[in-house]
């Protein structure tokens, strides 16, 4: 069961966005007003350290500095100082799972020790990379798909320029900084050491001898040899920079040879294929990326929370903050992206200072999405969720449940189409798993193939098969994810999630062998190899189901959220995040008991009725939930406005732009956000409209999408929200 005592239970929050326009001070002002509404606590983005600029924190680059854009440590403090006063309480968002590695400069210096010490630096294992050869190096690089256009253009035009400053030798990508590997110093030193004999020569031979001979980061290598490693290479960088910093003319020196590297690109290609990482265009990373990333995104690279020293590293601020009465709650985002959640969960408390010694939990809430009728997995340590889950039974409280078939049947005349949303979202699953997690069904089935090759019974399984049983599980799962932790026993409610998910995988693909599919549902519950199987066999299947339970989470959000919300258009209210497009209201019973059950078993989570990853606001939802209540008057306008307006459209490739289902979804969306003071809109609510329009569009990948935008069809549907 969840937590249900806690040393502050938050009563009515208020989610704050932080930023460098609305920073702590700016927070602080509002605290009288907040406390006047009735709030007892402040629900802050997250507050460390993140991308310059950043607009929303979860990109962040160093768990333990506080934002000096948000106003730092005293800033916080401030904040405090108000919230005390009127005893009201801080809820911070805390995100575990992922970090920032998009930004200028030397931007986060784990990353770049990583960049620049390859799989061996101390830090390679605070994030999770796959570190096997590359086809094309035929090394263990990390790819960086980072460059706007093809690598050899990108060399070509100049764009990549080596650069010396205090941080050391470095590949420059507009304001992006690659640090050098050592012996790439070594390379480049040796020929300041020749010609005229400026003083510091004899230094600058030394250094470029002890960078050349730094050992090579070895497998066996422990921590403290890595470390001492990394140490002695920041003593010899930081003697260089002294070095040049007293030898003005060996700086020159060091200049040209940099700027004849720049100027000849195979010798500036010899210098950057020679590194850790693989610099690539922004449309490798789609499919290639060898680093688990939050959902699809290249520049947000995943944490290995589960190793207690990375845990350790990256709370240790949040911990201090808790103890010290700053922070009095915890929000964790994405759990689903966590290998161990209910381990993380335990360790949490216990580091916060919850968990021993028989003190009271700290509150902590976290960011899990349930699908119909699921609960909260037995054991985690939190007091509940965010409250998604609510905005769904308040849907269902409002969205008059008797008018579903007509609505049902006004959609189907709309755009010709009857979908089931069920078929729709494993459809959207099986896109996203072949357009965005390539690379990750990959991965899985190369890690499954080489535990199989030893054992007869199953080795001669091929690659495609594994792949395709993979691939097809993973889009029959009707939930976000199951949680088995290492090689325990398959909780019995995700046994048979798995095992359904197996079944409608076979039903869908009927003319193929049924094993692969058996063989990966086994994998995953632990039936295969079984108690008796041999242990590291054993160890190696739990890891692998742990690797595939870390991906389902983003698989399913990005195929029903962020694409199958898009395309199915029948009610768009209820599209949210948490909910379900296919129950079209409920009754008041319902609603009565899904209070009751949340009474008793998660009394102290949050109860959501809009969130910073909501489609549409609270009052837009609100006019499509009256909406429900006049069918027959909604169909009437729509047939209107279909016939007034199709002159609007544009052919594009034979096909009216914008489509059918993209145009009954915008007029869902004008009823709900237009001004009710304006009957005339402005520019300001027209451009606001055209860009919801193509933000849609793409999201539904029909017509057009993100990575390969079809700029006719994105500019007709301009044209139709002009003419409207």
């Amino acid at each position: 069961m969840p937590l249900h005592d806690a040393q502050r239970l938050p009563v009515a929050t208020c989610r704050l966005q932080l930023h460098r326009e609305f920073p702590f001070g700016a927070l602080t002002s509002l605290v009288p007003y907040l406390e006047a509404l009735g709030i007892s606590d402040c629900y802050c983005s997250p507050i460390f350290l993140s991308a310059p600029g950043s607009t929303h924190g979860y990109d962040v680059n160093d768990y333990r500095r506080i934002d000096p854009e948000l106003g730092g440590r005293s800033g916080l403090e401030a904040l405090h100082g108000a919230l005390a006063e009127r005893k009201m309480g801080l809820l911070l968002d805390f995100v575990p799972n992922h970090m920032g590695i998009n930004g200028p400069g030397p931007f986060n210096t784990w990353w770049q020790d990583v960049l620049e010490g390859g799989r061996h630096s101390p830090y390679a294992r605070f994030f999770d990379i796959d570190w096997n050869e590359n086809a094309i190096t035929g090394r263990a690089q990390i790819l960086v798909p980072i460059l706007e256009s093809p690598y050899g253009r990108v060399l070509a035009d100049g764009k990549l320029t080596l650069a010396f400053d205090a941080s050391g030798l470095a590949v420059n990508y507009g304001e992006q900084r690659f640090p050098l590997r050592p012996q790439s110093y070594a390379k480049i030193l040796s020929e300041l050491g020749e010609g005229e004999s400026d003083g510091g020569g004899p230094e600058l031979r030394r250094l470029s001898i002890e960078l050349g001979t730094l050992p090579r980061p070895d497998a066996n290598e422990d921590a403290a040899a890595a470390k001492a490693r990394a140490t002695r290479l920041d003593t010899l960088k930081r003697e260089l920079a002294e070095l040049l910093e007293r030898q003005p003319r060996l700086r020159e020196r060091l200049d040209a040879c940099l700027r004849r590297c720049n100027s000849d690109h195979a010798v500036l290609h010899e210098i950057v294929a020679d590194q850790h990482y693989r610099l690539a265009s922004w449309k490798t990373g789609v499919h290639e990326t060898n680093y688990r990333r939050f959902f699809a995104i290249d520049t947000l690279i995943g944490m290995r929370m589960e190793i207690p020293e990375v845990f350790q590293e990256c709370h240790a601020l949040l911990a201090r903050l808790v103890r010290e009465g700053l922070a009095t709650g915890v929000r964790i985002d994405h759990i689903d992206g966590l290998r161990l959640p209910r381990q993380y969960l335990a360790r949490l408390q216990t580091l916060i200072g919850g968990g021993s010694g028989g003190a009271r939990p700290v509150y902590v809430a976290v960011e899990k999405i349930l699908a119909r009728d699921e609960t909260l997995p037995t054991g985690w340590q939190t007091h509940g969720t965010t409250g998604y889950d609510f905005i769904t039974q308040l849907s269902g409280l409002m969205v008059e449940a008797r008018h579903e078939q007509a609505f049902t049947a006004a959609y189907a005349d709309f755009t010709h189409s009857v979908p089931s949303y069920a078929e729709v979202v494993y459809e959207k699953k099986r896109i996203v798993l072949d357009e965005l997690f390539a690379n990750a069904v990959n991965s899985l089935t190369d890690a499954l193939g080489r535990i199989l090759a030893d054992d007869l019974s199953w080795r001669d399984l091929t690659q495609h098969e594994l792949r395709v049983g993979i691939r097809e599980t993973m889009a029959a799962l009707d939930v976000y994810r199951t949680y088995r932790e290492g090689e325990e026993p398959m909780s019995e409610e995700d046994r048979r999630i798995v095992t359904a998910a197996c079944a409608a995988a076979i039903r869908r693909n009927a003319r193929l062998d049924p094993q692969p599919f058996e063989l990966v549902r086994d994998a995953l519950t632990g039936d295969y190899p079984g108690a008796d199987g041999p242990p590291e066999e054993r160890r190696r299947l739990a890891g692998w189901a742990l690797d595939f339970q870390q991906y389902t989470g983003a698989v399913m959000a990005k195929a029903s959220e962020d694409t199958a919300f898009y395309t199915y258009n029948r009610f768009i209210a209820l599209n949210e995040v948490g909910g379900d497009p296919a129950r079209f209201g409920d009754s008041v019973d319902a609603f009565h008991a899904a209070a009751a059950d949340r009474a008793r078993r998660i009394p102290h989570g949050l109860i959501a009725t809009a969130t910073h990853d909501t489609k549409l606001g609270e009052d837009a939802r609100a006019r499509l939930y009256a909406l429900s209540e006049l069918p027959h008057e909604w169909f009437d306008w729509v047939d209107e406005w279909r016939r007034l307006n199709a002159t609007h459209k544009t052919m594009v490739d034979t096909h009216p732009a914008p489509s059918a289902d993209e145009e009954y979804r915008l007029y869902q969306v004008l009823l709900a956000v237009w001004p009710p003071e304006d009957p005339v809109p402005d520019d300001t609510f027209r451009d606001r409209i055209r860009q919801y329009l193509r933000k849609a569009v793409s999201e539904a990948r029909q017509n057009t999408t993100w990575i390969h935008p079809n700029t006719a069809w994105l500019e007709a549907g301009d044209r139709f929200v002009d003419a409207l």
